[in-house]
């Protein structure tokens, strides 16, 4: 049996392949030729809502309260104003820093994997996951130019390794902390009662400075004269016009994640891993986020779905390093499921392809808008001088969401046929 590497050998090959991945997004988002379409790609557009106004400095985060959050608003203007407005200079700290809160996530994921009882190369595989799901990709490829998601990852993961180890005073400042930044990281504090082995009263003291930063958050932030955000109807009514696009969203936010997690929570006989993976902690997480609006309605807000990434991510890293996963990989009726569903996807592509003219909008009057299929379609956007400008895209939509999501189809196809092959016992 080979001897595990020294930590400090596992320490740099874990930072490097982290630090890869980092840059493997980032790089996704910077340049358009590798297929997105995010504003990191323009200084330009980045800095625009920025000077959205002359008076104010980010007038649209006022005039729309509830989209961003104080803390994050301070940190994102307090270095513009540092910078002296540029948007060349903004633009390239905006960039580190992101890309920064991004790798803090990744190394606060991987405590929290291992704090769950997973071995150091397993979770280097499920923070690689992380990395690599949809709303990470595309993270900037929406119209929302500012981004705090990554910054917000990070805390709901470094949270819940403090709901983990029992560690009350950490979970209750992280709360208050994250809510400045977005109410989703108060989704960290959340299972601490059901997993904490103190007494109640400590237990419901944790809560406290988290509902009383969101509290704070609303009261700063509400307009004068009342609320002018309909909240509910903005998070209800795509679902209900765009029930396609919203579905489409909603499995991409973890693709097959999401079969591979549900397999192991409810078909795997196995007890839980740890408390924080047990059954009833991750149904009051998903209906938290369910019953809050944080998810299905915005549609494109997959992002927003992602918050679930601590509880679906590790359940679906627990089945695939199942000795039961070993014994699926070498089942021909797995294979079989994931090839055919691939080969009717990429036919279904070619076939849109072939006249992409007509039969994308016919498509897009199902799915909706926003979601790119993943094949060219030319727009003609008429200019104000009465030239023709051609825009081979959505304006907020990547080439490779349909491919990702077919991969993901795929692959959950893949999923499900093993595990129904490989119920019975085997070698």
């Amino acid at each position: 049996m080979t001897a595990p590497p020294p930590p400090r050998d596992r320490f740099l090959a874990t930072a490097a392949l982290y630090t890869a991945l980092v840059v493997l997004v980032f790089a996704h988002q910077l340049f358009p030729e590798l297929g997105a379409r995010g504003v990191l790609a323009d200084e330009e557009v980045l800095a625009a809502e920025l000077r959205a106004t002359d008076e104010t400095p980010w007038g649209l985060g006022l005039v729309e309260p509830y989209c961003y959050r104080p803390l994050f608003r301070a940190l994102v203007l307090g270095a513009w104003a540092a910078l002296g407005g540029v948007p060349e200079a903004f633009y390239g700290v905006f960039v580190t820093l992101s890309a920064l809160s991004l790798l803090g996530a990744a190394w606060a994921l991987d405590a929290l994997l291992r704090a769950l009882g997973f071995e150091p190369r397993d979770a280097s595989a499920g923070v690689a996951l992380f990395l690599l799901g949809f709303p990470v990709l595309f993270a900037y490829d929406v119209p929302i130019h500012t981004r705090e998601d990554l910054l917000g990852y990070a805390l709901i993961a470094l949270t819940l390794l403090f709901v983990a180890r029992d560690r009350p005073v950490e979970v209750a400042l992280l709360g208050a902390v994250g809510a400045a930044v977005r109410e989703t990281c108060l989704l960290g504090v959340l299972p601490f009662a059901l997993v904490s082995k103190r007494p109640w009263r400590e237990r419901l003291a944790v809560y406290a400075p988290g509902a009383l930063a969101w509290l704070a958050v609303r009261l700063a932030q509400a307009p004068p004269g009342g609320p002018d955000y309909d909240y509910v109807g903005v998070s209800t009514r795509p679902l209900l016009e765009r029930p396609g696009e919203a579905a489409l969203y909603l499995f991409a936010a973890f693709g097959a994640l999401w079969v591979a997690a549900a397999l192991r929570l409810f078909a795997d006989p196995r007890p839980p891993r740890h408390p924080l993976l047990s059954r009833r902690v991750v149904l009051a997480a998903l209906a938290a986020v369910a019953a809050t609006g944080w998810t299905m309605g915005m549609v494109r807000e997959a992002r927003i779905t992602y918050v679930l990434f601590p509880f679906v991510v590790p359940l679906a890293l627990d089945l695939l390093t199942a000795p039961r996963a070993a014994r699926l990989a070498r089942t021909r009726a797995a294979w079989a499921a994931g090839l055919v569903v691939l080969a009717l996807g990429a036919a279904g592509l070619a076939w849109l392809a072939a006249d992409a003219e007509d039969r994308v909008p016919a498509l897009r009057q199902v799915i909706g808008d926003e979601f790119h299929p993943g094949v060219l379609q030319v727009l003609e956007v008429p200019e104000e001088d009465g030239t023709v400008r051609l825009l081979e895209e959505p304006v907020f939509a990547s080439f490779g969401n349909g491919p990702h999501v077919l991969l993901h189809l795929a692959a959950s196809a893949f999923l499900l046929a093993g595990w129904r092959a490989t119920r019975d016992p085997g070698p």
